[in-house]
This record gives C-alpha cells, sequence and structure tokens, in this order.
C-alpha cells in the first residue's frame, strides 16, 4: 500500500471513531439481545496474513485479533443505515471503563463476509450464534510531532507493557440515532499470553528464508 493509501485508511478509521464519539450522547444502552458479546479468541497475527485488511508498509505488522461472539447479526444493523464500529482502549485504572485518553485506535468490525461498513447488500446466512472481529496495533508510536497546541497521540507497545483492554461495538446513524453493546475487558495477562504464544510459534517455525517480504 502506498504512503498516501496508508494515510486515507488511517484518516477514514479516526473519522469514524471520532463520528463514534460524537453520537455517543444520543446512543442507547446495551438491551436485551446487545449484552451478550464476549471474547472468543485472542491471537497476534500479521497483517499480510489477514485478507479483510490491508497492510501498511512493507514489512508485517503485529497485531491483536480479537474474535467475538454474539446472537446478535450486526449486518442487520450495517443493512439498516448503521455505521458499526468498535472503541476500544486501555481499561481506566481500576475501572471498567476505557480511558479516552488511551485510545488503542480500533475501528472497524469484520465477520467472515468482511468490513461491515462494506458490502451491506450481502445477506448473513443464518446462524445461532455468529462471529466478528477486529484489530488492535501490538504497538503504535507516532511518525510526526502533534501540531502546536494539540497533545501528543497516545503511543503503546503492548509487548513491553501489557494493559487491560476495554471495547464497546457501536453502531451509529447521522441523524443522531444509536446503539451500543456491553462493555467487555481483556485482561493484560490474557494480552501478554497471546504474545508469548505467538513468539514461541515463530521461534518453533524458525526464519522465513523464502518470503519475499523478509528481504530488504
Amino acid at each position: 500500500m502506498s504512503i498516501s493509501g496508508v494515510f486515507m485508511e488511517r484518516r477514514e478509521a479516526t473519522w469514524i471513531v471520532l463520528a463514534l464519539a460524537v453520537l455517543s450522547s444520543s446512543i442507547r444502552p446495551a438491551v436485551a439481545g446487545l449484552d451478550d458479546f464476549k471474547v472468543a479468541a485472542i491471537e497476534v497475527v500479521d497483517d499480510y496474513d489477514q485478507a479483510d485488511i490491508s497492510p501498511m508498509g512493507h514489512r508485517p505488522r503485529s497485531l491483536i485479533k480479537v474474535t467475538l461472539s454474539s446472537d446478535v447479526d450486526l449486518r442487520d444493523y450495517a443493512r439498516d443505515g448503521f455505521h458499526v464500529g468498535v472503541n476500544v482502549g486501555v481499561c481506566l485504572q481500576g475501572s471498567f471503563t476505557i480511558d479516552q485518553t488511551k485510545d488503542l485506535m480500533g475501528a472497524y468490525v469484520y465477520d467472515t463476509l468482511g468490513n461491515l461498513i462494506e458490502h451491506r447488500e450481502i445477506v448473513s446466512p443464518p446462524a445461532s450464534e455468529h462471529a466478528y472481529h477486529f484489530y488492535v496495533d501490538v504497538a503504535f508510536r507516532p511518525l510526526f510531532e502533534p501540531a502546536p497546541g494539540q497533545p501528543p497521540p497516545f503511543s503503546w507497545d503492548l509487548r513491553t507493557t501489557p494493559e487491560d483492554i476495554c471495547f464497546v461495538i457501536r453502531g451509529a446513524k447521522m441523524l443522531g440515532t444509536g446503539f451500543r453493546t456491553n462493555l467487555v475487558m481483556i485482561p493484560a495477562t490474557d494480552i501478554a499470553e497471546a504474545i508469548a504464544r505467538r513468539e514461541r510459534a515463530k521461534k518453533a517455525a524458525g526464519p522465513k528464508t523464502n518470503d519475499i517480504r523478509d528481504r530488504r
């Protein structure tokens, strides 16, 4: 992906997060049917290995892939005009809420058919339980200094400093109506274990000597 493509994707993701935040005051709390979202799996993956996202650069980028399960069909909401996304960040210390100053920049939610924002004409296959996932960078450091007067964006490295992560799935329409699911927390110990599993798997697999992505 080109540098301009990277910035466009980042900007689009940021717009979605901001739109959901602006509309949050009118978003209903989780109601029956929207309060059963739970974490099914946590794993560390490379962006190059995921078919539903675009790599951002020439080298693989490590991501935490969080898979969820629920009996709610979020594509029904997408087809009804809701922009469905995820707000994810470090949990406030001692609290089961998101620290808004430590945003982990999650934006998109995916199912087996792809990004929920795209392909709204797709009808979900009948299922008693649906699987969703989203991605969070394992580590992030801004490339540029903030504009004068602007606070620096939050940077993190979950490899060296695992954190409790809180997230909520939200949906919003431009007219101001919306919804949110139950808030879910992923303990720092689970994050650390997922990263450790990935490192063990990489060591067991050995170097990828024939992988063109490793050539410099």
